[in-house]
Formats: structure tokens, C-alpha cells, sequence
């Protein structure tokens, strides 16, 4: 296991800065997650942390040995890539085993480890095929066979799961969570996908246009973001202004300069029971703190139902449980919006 530090770190492609100047410190053991949308920085910064990029300024520790100026073959540092980067004239076995066969080790030690790490990722009947003849998450499983088997102190993954079906998306992070807690390597995790990042991480790092924006637990992330940028990204958060806040839901403890974040599935909706006497015409606000908004569309994924709410043309989303419905409600219907007393997650108008 292995602790590593970014420190100073940042990347420039001419005037282009990918990586703002950052500061990370990675402990032993831990599954990091490097999450946000494409183009953010978070491929260059682990490919910085592999030595296939070189930083501009700043330098890595590893165990608090420097090694910014080693090749990547001399950092003992293990990589999953996104497209496998496996050799299909080679059978399962033979591709694990190139890299032991580098490093010169033994045929014996080879066998042994070899047959470990097949056994670990669910391999076993497979060592002899060739990997044309693997199915997509076979492939990623031997991928990771192969980067676990030289036995790396840090192991790094760049969307390994993004090629795969959702099926076998969820398996193969199962895989992955597993064996990670059961070699205790230190993992880093490039994602986009915000659901991938939560169930795997022990902690993530948001990242926007080369900067970190938070570096916290899922449940921190999700329940507790720092700015806008983070809730909506992260819990795909709704914003209401204070003037909002304050005349439809009489909520009074935001601030011109901020906004609420409330998740979707913490806005409370219901069919609208109001008389026309108890709305006012102007601004279709109810009396009772609640607020009148009409369904624009409604999206059915099985677990939840997404519904978008039209609210003083302010686009509201709000989920439920499908399974706690006895009528789901209908495109076009009126219905009434609230907010729990208790929601008080402000972020700033402005990131």
C-alpha cells in the first residue's frame, strides 16, 4: 500500500491550461475518484500520475519518495486503460503474464501468480482462450488482471467501464470494489459517470475545466456540496433563488448572493387541490407555501419517475419511487410543489 502526494501540480498544452496548479494528498488504501464532465482535466492528471505526461510545474511523492522524473516502467504503478490495450494473438494467460515476463521473474513464480490473480477476477476456465473470443467484461477483467499481477503499490483506472453495457457495467465494478478492499492497493478512478464514482469511491474529487472544485465522501459530495457546480453535477440539483425561496415556499434564509440546491428527489409534489380563490392570478402562488407548477414531461426508468415541472417557467425536476405510486401523475396536470422545512443546502449564485 502506498501514500501519494500531488503536490503544485499543473498542466499546460501552450496557452491551453488543462490542470490548474492543485494539491492532493492520496492515502494508503484509499479508492479515489478523479469525477467530472469530458474535457475537465482528469485523464491528464492521472496520465501525470502514470509519467505518460510530464507536469508543467509541481512534482508527485510516492511514500514521500519524488518521483516526478521516473518513466512510467519505474514507478511500479499499475494502469486499467479504457480500450484494454490487450494483445489479441495472446491467450488470457499470456496476457497476464507479459508483465511478469518483463520483469524477468521465474516460470514458476510466474505460474503461481498468474493462477492467483485468474482465480480472483473469476478467470479460472478461461486462461487458455484467446481474447478475441472473450466477451467486453471478460476483457476488462483480464485487463485488470494484468495490471494487478506485477503487483502495483498504486493501481490507476481510466473509465475502464465506459465500453461496457449497463449490466455488465454493474458487475464489473463489483469486481472491481472487490478486489480493491482485498489487496488494499491504492486506487485512482476516472469517471464522468457520477453513480459509477459514488458507489465505488472512498472519496472523489469534483473537477471543472482543470480545477477541483471538492474533494469529500460520496455522502459529503452528494448532501453537502460547496457550490453549484458540485450539486448539480453530483445529485442533478434543482436552484432557487431567495426571491423564490421566499414568495412561493416562505422560506427566508437565503441570501440575494446565494441560491438553494434541493435534490429532486427532495422536492415533494402532489395533484393541485386549490381553489381558484387561494391562487393568486398574477404569480400563481398558493397561500400555504406551496407552489402551483405544471408537468411539462414525464420520464419512467423503472425504479424512479422523473416528472419536469414547469414553475414560473423555471424548469423543476422532481422524482419519486415507482413503486410508492399508486397513479403516476401525467404530462400536463397541475400539481403543487414544496420544500421540507428542514432543506438548507445553500450554495453561492455565482462559481
Amino acid at each position: 500500500m502506498a501514500d501519494l502526494s500531488l503536490r503544485d501540480i499543473s498542466k499546460s498544452f501552450g496557452r491551453v491550461k488543462a490542470v490548474a496548479p492543485l494539491n492532493l494528498e492520496i492515502h494508503s488504501g484509499e479508492f479515489f475518484s478523479l469525477l467530472g464532465p469530458s474535457g475537465c482535466g482528469k485523464t491528464t492528471l492521472l496520465r501525470m500520475v502514470a509519467g505518460l505526461e510530464q507536469p508543467t510545474t509541481g512534482n508527485f511523492f510516492l511514500n514521500q519518495k519524488d518521483i516526478t522524473a521516473l518513466p512510467p516502467q519505474k514507478r511500479n504503478i499499475g494502469l486499467v486503460f479504457q480500450n484494454y490495450a490487450l494483445f489479441p494473438h495472446m491467450t488470457v494467460f499470456q496476457n497476464i503474464a507479459y508483465g511478469l515476463e518483463v520483469l524477468n521473474c521465474a516460470k514458476r513464480e510466474i505460474y503461481t501468480k498468474v493462477e492467483s490473480v485468474l482465480e480472483k477476477v473469476r478467470l479460472s476456465g478461461k486462461r487458455d482462450v484467446a481474447i478475441p473470443n472473450l466477451s467486453g467484461g471478460e476483457q476488462q477483467r483480464v485487463a485488470l488482471a494484468r495490471a494487478l499481477v506485477v503487483e502495483p503499490q498504486v493501481l490507476l483506472f481510466d473509465e475502464p467501464l465506459s465500453n461496457l453495457d449497463h449490466a455488465l457495467r454493474l458487475e464489473t465494478r463489483g469486481v472491481i470494489k472487490q478486489l480493491q478492499k482485498e489487496t488494499g492497493i491504492t486506487s485512482i478512478y476516472v469517471t464522468h459517470d457520477q453513480g459509477e464514482a459514488l458507489a465505488l469511491s472512498d472519496r472523489i474529487a469534483v473537477m471543472s475545466n482543470g480545477v477541483i472544485q471538492q474533494v469529500d465522501t460520496p455522502q459529503e459530495l452528494y448532501f453537502s456540496p460547496k457550490n453549484s457546480f458540485v450539486a448539480s453535477f453530483i445529485g442533478r440539483a434543482n436552484f432557487f433563488s431567495a426571491e423564490l425561496c421566499s414568495s412561493c415556499f416562505g422560506i427566508n434564509s437565503i441570501d440575494e448572493n446565494e441560491m438553494l440546491a434541493v435534490l429532486p428527489e427532495e422536492i415533494l409534489i402532489g395533484k393541485w387541490m386549490g381553489s381558484v380563490s387561494k391562487v393568486d392570478p398574477i404569480s400563481k402562488l398558493s397561500n400555504d407555501g406551496k407552489a402551483k407548477g405544471k408537468i411539462m414531461d414525464v420520464q419512467f426508468s423503472g425504479a424512479v419517475v422523473e416528472y419536469v415541472i414547469d414553475l414560473l417557467q423555471q424548469r423543476v425536476r422532481a422524482t419519486r419511487s415507482s413503486t410508492a405510486h399508486e397513479a403516476a401523475l401525467s404530462a400536463g396536470a397541475e400539481v403543487m410543489i414544496s420544500i421540507p422545512q428542514n432543506i438548507h443546502r445553500k450554495v453561492l449564485r455565482e462559481q
